[in-house]
């Protein structure tokens, strides 16, 4: 049998070398021969090593136990296959593993152990963290003796329908988001994975709640990777908010009326955003009381009482020049240039403005006191699909708890400023301070995208008729009416 390098992670800075003083037993064959020499890595994580990652890939573990230096064992008494990379080992400088503060001298594991194939495994990315996934696939690949071909591809969903149409062969995992779920299920393009098995200890409220982009028909089509959120970022060189709100996090609406008050700076904009675009009404209409973004029977309301308030709202804030609507690179260019001391923006804007040296700082959305609820934020979640034709989905489903372990979460989520799928991963990264505050109400306020074509048609609508509203060629109750109608002649067709 193959013996397989013991890598912490590949993308970690190298520290120095150790000498392994345990062993590792797969099958009846020893895979690691006691104090063998081995590359220890420095990372955010010091010293933290997963069971998956000194295992060969198993199908499923029939037994794995440890011993400890003692003689003691403990063995799992359940099939641990889907989350083994979620059992974390510690090693200190001398070599030695520990698993829950106690010295391990062998690993025991029997199961069914992964074919490694001929050909690779091909993974297409997208959108933010294209060198941190290359990295970290590439450490995968390294751990267990796997080609892979991973491909940066802007839009996945096009490229996708595009090599179903041309019957070409189709890559085995695939970075996906909400908006085109329902299009690939009916294309038969990505297959159900509920056989993907939830990661133990994740609550409904976070895991759960971003996997809801991902769920049509009471079947689950993604597994999630990552999730961007709206929040309001503002320049500290140009607003000064009082501790009140700092402590509460997050602004009234009223509150939001007179941000001109707080102003460092005569003739800023204290705040900007994209008001045209549906993305961001959504959190105002739920905000301002609406229970349920897609109705039961799969269609939107969009011209009733929550929305028209939310609505009206935004006009008057505009009308009074507290808001300057432009679209995102106008909007992106007005925070930039100091023009604008605010600005309701995606978490994944935060990595771009800090390294333009602004100090800036966040908030949640606010709070509407009439409706008791938090103007909600969007959950834009990213995952990963695997295709109906994979050639190697078993493989692919182990890649895909990889990307999702702890371990690797905190790696990637803390590069980029994402929020990671794992509940504890967020509180490991950001720790009690205000943007993990922040960022966990978000997720508990949030509202996920839904996979349904519902969203795709209430977006490009609201994109044309907000505009007639902001514009003054239509009222706010003319807008959503005229909304309302496309939407539900489109649900028609």
């Amino acid at each position: 049998m193959k013996k397989y390098a013991l890598f912490c992670c590949f993308f970690v800075i190298l520290l120095s070398c150790t000498f392994l003083s345990f062993e590792v037993i797969v099958n009846g064959e020893k895979t690691y021969d006691s104090n063998l020499e081995s590359p220890c890595f420095k990372s955010d994580i010091s010293h933290r090593i997963s069971l998956g990652e000194i295992l060969p890939l198993f199908i499923e573990i029939d037994e794995v136990f440890f011993v400890y230096e003692n003689g003691y064992k403990f063995e799992f008494s359940t099939d641990i296959s889907d989350g083994v990379f979620d059992v974390y080992l510690d090693s200190n400088d001398d070599g030695d593993i520990f698993f829950r503060n106690r010295k391990i001298s062998q690993v025991y594991a029997t199961g069914e152990i992964c074919t490694i194939p001929g050909d690779f495994l091909e993974i297409w990315i997208s959108w933010e963290g294209e060198a941190e996934l290359k990295k970290i696939i590439a450490g995968f690949s390294e751990i267990f003796g796997i080609k892979t071909h991973v491909l940066y591809v802007p839009n996945t969903y096009s490229k996708l329908i595009s090599i179903i149409r041309s019957g070409g062969k189709l890559p085995d995992a695939i970075m996906v988001e909400a908006d085109y779920i329902a299009t690939l299920v009916e294309s038969r393009a990505i297959q159900n994975i509920d056989y993907v098995a939830d990661p133990e200890n994740e609550t409904a409220d976070h895991f759960g709640k971003l996997k809801e982009s991902f769920t049509l028909k009471d079947k689950n089509w993604a597994f999630p990777f990552y999730a961007d959120t709206h929040v309001i970022i503002y320049n500290k060189k140009l607003i000064d908010f009082p501790n009140e709100i700092l402590s509460k996090k997050s602004l009234t609406l009223m509150e939001m009326k007179d941000m001109g008050n707080f102003l460092k700076k005569d003739g800023c904009i204290p705040i900007t955003w994209n008001a045209y675009s549906g993305y961001f009404f959504i959190p105002f209409i739920m905000g301002f009381g609406k229970d349920n973004f897609i109705e039961e029977d799969g269609g939107i309301n969009i011209n009733d009482g929550h929305s028209l308030s939310a609505l009206e709202y935004i006009l008057e804030l505009a009308d009074s020049n507290v808001l300057d609507i432009s679209e995102r690179d106008a909007m992106t260019a007005l925070f930039v240039e100091e023009n604008a001391a605010s600005i309701i923006g995606g978490t994944y804007m935060i990595p771009y403005l800090k390294s333009l040296g602004m100090d800036i700082g966040v908030l949640h959305l606010p709070y509407n006191e009439s409706s008791e609820k938090y103007v909600s934020p969007v959950l834009d979640v990213k995952g990963f699909s695997i295709s109906r034709k994979a050639r190697n989905p078993i493989l692919a489903k182990r890649l895909i708890q990889y990307l999702c372990s702890e371990k690797i979460q905190e790696y990637f989520c803390n590069q980029l400023f994402k929020i990671p799928c794992r509940a504890e991963s967020l509180k490991k990264i950001y720790g009690e301070g205000i943007y993990g505050d922040v960022l966990e109400m978000s997720v508990s306020n949030g509202i996920p995208i839904p996979p349904e074509k519902t969203y795709s048609i209430y977006k490009s609508t609201l994109w044309n008729t907000l505009r007639f509203a902001i514009t003054g060629q239509m009222t706010a109750g003319e807008s959503l009416d005229a909304a309302q109608k496309i939407i539900d002649n489109n649900l028609k067709k």
